[in-house]
């Protein structure tokens, strides 16, 4: 954080923006010995608070398990269309007859007058 706010000010350069992103769970790598690296980010955004005086934004997240496909093989599997024919569901299961509750007898009509 403290790196950011010795960078110069940003605020009067069009769309420049100075994001911290904390992600827990991340897999990555320390580089430098002081600095720690992820590449990939996928999870759940928990918070996103802009700071008012220093214009830094922090977000807070969550990751999920490291995708290992390349990123082509992640945008074919999105574009796969499903199979409507594999959609349908199975057949309903007849009841067995030690399942089946015997027939109801028709109602009796009350005699005729």
């Amino acid at each position: 954080m403290n790196y950011l706010k010795v960078l110069n000010d940003v605020k009067e350069k069009k769309d420049v923006k100075q994001v911290v992103i904390k992600a827990t769970g991340a897999p990555g790598a320390k580089v430098l010995g002081n600095r720690f690296v992820a590449h990939r980010l996928n999870g759940e955004v928990l918070t996103s608070v802009t700071d008012a005086t220093s214009g830094i934004t922090t977000v807070t997240m969550t990751s999920k398990a490291y995708d290992e496909r390349s990123a082509q093989e992640a945008y074919d599997a999105s574009q796969v269309t499903p199979d409507p024919a594999a959609a349908t569901p199975p057949p309903a299961m007849e009841p067995k007859a030690d399942d089946m509750e015997p027939p109801m007898e028709p109602p009796m009509e009350p005699p005729a007058e």
